[in-house]
């Protein structure tokens, strides 16, 4: 996994040691020193930590920030500009806006919100690969 303090400079975020993130209810999911120890953490919703992973190479529990491809992504990539929120969070919120419906004031449904390409094929692909991340984030 990525250091965040790593990801950090190469965003150009200033920071200090030692870096220390919880979620919302104050549980914390990752520390970073100054000598590059870190470890991180995930809680289920009733506060049970599920995840545990440091520096060391110690893992214990399965992490629910996995690839399409069963790999664990690389590092908690944190979005701009809140450093708290997850890679998850950011792909939940992605999926939850293209997949926002409405109804015109003549009764029709439609998407607001949508990735569009010029080649169809590749289309489709996104298509597919956006109700799988629906399906994964479920």
């Amino acid at each position: 996994m990525k250091k965040l303090s790593d990801t950090y400079r190469e965003l150009g975020i200033d920071f200090t040691f030692p870096i220390e993130i919880t979620n919302a209810r104050g549980d914390e999911t990752y520390y970073e020193d100054s000598e590059g120890d870190w470890y991180k953490r995930e809680y289920d919703s009733n506060g049970n930590e599920t995840y545990f992973e440091d520096s060391k190479g110690y893992k214990d529990g399965t992490p629910r920030s996995q690839s399409c491809a069963g790999k664990v992504i690389e590092g908690d990539v944190k979005a701009l500009p809140d450093p708290t929120c997850s890679l998850d969070g950011v792909v939940c919120e992605f999926i939850r806006l293209l997949d926002i419906e409405e109804e015109s004031d003549n009764g029709r449904s439609f998407r607001p919100n949508s990735i569009t390409s010029c080649r169809a094929i590749d289309g489709d692909k996104m298509l597919k690969c956006i109700q799988e991340m629906k399906r994964l984030t479920e």
